[in-house]
């Protein structure tokens, strides 16, 4: 059975780190035996391999660019009988690809999207992960076609391959009123929910913005802020001086997501840039309507005024409206998350990105 190595840059809890999980547990029925490798550490991830019944391995990676770890990595290919690595974005690419001169183990590396302002020195690393992996995978049309011209890459070896999730899993929780309860958060009111990395590409600030002006004429509502990060203290001192502390809440870092997507009305997304979010994918497949930004790969999963609503980066104004249309017509909001329900369980099946990885993987190997 051959082995695929599934490399993290970290065992964080990110949509990206979420998925490679998902994938890794589900590689098994197709053939291929997984292995978890963090470079640089362990984390809240861990746990949830440990759980799957996944072997793991942490490398704990010097700081900056460790070429040590090059070595390193094609002796654990040899040790650990690796027949493929399995890259999530350009920093565990890069390191994937200076392995791959030693060892010649065949690399996939997957563009989860484009960072928001990276420098130079950073885009040539990308630039290298991407040339020189067996295909790159890219998780959308928007980030495939922006990778293929950034970095100059073969058409041939650019794979688009769309993030997937646990349709059915995510649509079964019906603890949504215990979890309001437990909040303080009646039946009537409307649950905005925010999930993910509380980090400045999120512009969490914009979201508290737009909650401060929406709370100028709607009370009926709350957002619910459930991730962590480096920003965290921040936001939460923004909302003090916003006056909306009453309107938020911060869960820090949650493992029952689909609970949380129960008790809630609508997804909110504020992002400055997105490749294909998890986030959204996961609401879609609760049939819960996305309020997101227009930015990235967002457009490729949100059909504006069909399964949500999209609004410009950065506009508080328009988020917030958005978000009182939402709490005027509670009837129209369940319509769209049902018709997101459907477009999630036709195009974005975990089942599908499993098969379509898989072909990528057996290509990749019969032609090391």
């Amino acid at each position: 059975m051959p082995r695929i190595a599934m490399l993290l840059s970290s065992f964080i809890t990110g949509g990206m780190e979420r998925q490679a999980l998902s994938l890794a547990r589900s590689v098994g029925e197709h053939g291929f035996d997984p292995l978890m490798i963090s470079l640089d550490g362990s984390g809240p991830l861990q746990e949830d391999i440990e759980e799957a019944g996944l072997p793991s391995l942490i490398l704990n990676k010097k700081k900056s660019i460790d070429l040590a770890l090059f070595v390193r990595l094609a002796r654990l290919g040899k040790e650990h009988s690796i027949d493929l690595i399995h890259a999530h974005n350009w920093y565990a690419g890069f390191y994937a690809v200076g392995s791959r001169f030693i060892s010649n183990v065949p690399v996939v590396t997957t563009l989860h999207g484009f960072a928001y302002n990276v420098i130079k020195r950073r885009q040539f690393l990308r630039m290298l992960a991407a040339k020189l992996s067996t295909y790159t995978v890219c998780v959308g049309q928007q980030v495939g076609t922006e990778a293929i011209r950034k970095y100059k890459l073969n058409g041939k070896k650019v794979k688009v391959i769309y993030n997937g999730v646990d349709c059915q899993g995510f649509a079964a929780s019906s603890q949504g009123a215990e979890v309001r309860a437990s909040l303080g958060i009646g039946p009537e009111t409307t649950v905005f929910l925010f999930v993910g990395r509380i980090s400045p590409i999120k512009d969490l600030p914009c979201l508290l913005e737009a909650t401060a002006r929406l709370a100028r004429s709607r009370s009926g509502f709350r957002v619910i802020i459930a991730g962590s990060g480096e920003s965290l203290g921040e936001l939460q001192g923004q909302a003090r001086q916003l006056g909306v502390s009453d309107k938020v809440s911060f869960l820090g870092e949650r493992k029952d997501i689909p609970d949380l997507l129960s008790a809630s009305d609508a997804l909110v997304m504020s992002s400055l840039n997105e490749g294909i979010s998890m986030a959204i994918l996961e609401a879609m497949a609760a049939g819960l309507p996305v309020i997101a930004t227009d930015v990235g790969g967002n457009s490729e999963l949100v059909k504006d005024q069909h399964t949500g609503l999209l609004v410009g980066a950065k506009d508080a104004a328009g988020l917030a409206g958005a978000m009182q249309r939402a709490v005027d017509d509670p009837g129209r909001l369940r319509q769209m998350g049902q018709a997101g329900q459907s477009v999630c369980l036709n195009q974005f099946s975990l089942q599908q990105m499993v098969e379509n990885y898989c072909a990528v993987y057996s290509d990749a190997i019969a032609g090391r």
